[in-house]
């Protein structure tokens, strides 16, 4: 991969930096960036799924409707980031790195989500 490449990449970092986070920028190679966001993306879900989880089995027993409509909102949820990150990252879809770009996009929206859904459990 070039090092033009590399330089985008690092730009289209821009939203994890800006929140304080550069998980990849020690990847140089476009398959070091690959596995990388492909981890942040699956680490994003993960905390993504713990606090669904948690509000879920705090709320279930004195309130069984939540779980549900927690439930169905996650699932719209998902359906719209997918459908959002297909949009942000449509310039890049023929690109060699368009898996690199949807991964960034995945973690970031879904690092977003694990932050509002954590709140939502900080605060019963």
């Amino acid at each position: 991969m070039t090092l033009a490449l590399v330089a985008m990449l690092a730009l289209f970092a821009a939203p994890a930096a800006a929140a304080g986070q550069q998980p990849c920028a020690a990847s140089h190679r476009e398959s070091q960036l690959a596995a990388c966001w492909q981890r942040q993306r699956e680490i994003e879900e993960a905390r993504v799924d713990k606090a669904l989880r948690q509000l879920i089995d705090r709320n279930l027993d004195d309130e069984p409707g939540l779980a549900e409509a927690l439930r169905a909102s996650q699932a719209a949820w998902t359906a719209w980031r997918d459908i959002q990150c297909r949009a942000d990252t449509w310039d890049s879809r023929r690109g060699t790195a368009a898996g690199v770009y949807l991964d960034q996009c995945l973690a970031g929206y879904s690092g977003s989500r694990a932050a509002a859904l954590a709140a939502m459990v900080a605060s019963p």
